[in-house]
């Protein structure tokens, strides 16, 4: 039991950790995106980063 929770807690670390360094490129590149999404891993988050990269001009 101590080795799962142990674990999850190593995935969550993980993923909080992967958000904070997408947020800090896309700040680099003076995209807010914490101000419009609130889960920058999320479903919306994702289409407007794929919109972006396809330059389509749809995206805010």
């Amino acid at each position: 039991m101590r080795g799962s929770v142990g674990y999850r807690s190593t995935l969550v670390a993980g993923r909080a950790s992967e958000a904070n360094r997408i947020a800090k490129v896309l700040e680099g590149g003076n995209i807010k995106l914490w101000s419009v999404v609130t889960d920058i891993l999320g479903e919306s988050s994702r289409n407007h980063r794929e919109g972006w990269m396809k330059a389509d001009p749809t995206f805010g």
